[in-house]
């Protein structure tokens, strides 16, 4: 694919890729650039007027160079940078049960790594705020090498209840002990 431009729900959407040199020392350039209004997709997908969707996920992002940077460590030959923003997502679905909020996050391109700057997430009562970082994942999406991170996650709340499917269905304990053991008569 060298360009690919589309409208996703009114909103324009371009994303590019070229490689070249494949055999001796790959070379990348790729970019995607879009700005979506996460309401609109409401005009797109079967979603029930009662469900609530809204939101703005933005997009700006471009790398480009040649492997043998990657492999030496050489971070400085390879151009990669960018970021992808979430601004006030909410998502509430009558099945999930409690609302999904995430007012923001933000995921910060460089070639040594990706940094997530902030993901900070509401479900119900329950809260979650993470950052960290992937290192060296050009390398290992471009040339299958390792690929290392860190997450911390700190919350101020968690009510697991909450968080579980709402089932109406009735399972007897005896049906539990018993599953998958075969009753010979």
């Amino acid at each position: 694919m060298s360009r690919c431009d589309m409208n996703v729900a009114g909103a324009p959407v371009n994303a590019s890729a070229y490689l070249a040199t494949l055999m001796s020392d790959p070379y990348v350039k790729a970019s995607l650039v879009g700005d979506l209004d996460i309401a609109s997709l409401k005009d797109v997908l079967p979603i029930s007027k009662e469900d609530a969707l809204q939101g703005r996920v933005n997009a700006n992002v471009k790398i480009e160079g040649n492997m043998s940077s990657l492999v030496k460590g050489r971070y400085d030959l390879f151009h990669a940078d960018g970021s992808i923003n979430i601004d006030g997502l909410l998502l509430s679905v009558k099945e999930m049960g409690a609302a999904v909020e995430i007012p923001k996050a933000q995921l910060v391109f460089a070639p040594a790594a990706l940094e997530l700057r902030s993901f900070d997430v509401k479900m119900g009562e329950s809260d979650l705020s993470m950052v960290g970082d992937l290192r060296n994942y050009l390398g290992y999406f471009l040339n299958d090498q390792t690929m290392k991170g860190s997450l911390k996650i700190t919350s101020s709340y968690i009510d697991v209840a909450s968080l579980m499917p709402k089932s109406e269905e009735v399972v007897d304990p005896a049906d539990i002990d018993n599953a998958g053991k075969e009753q010979v008569e």
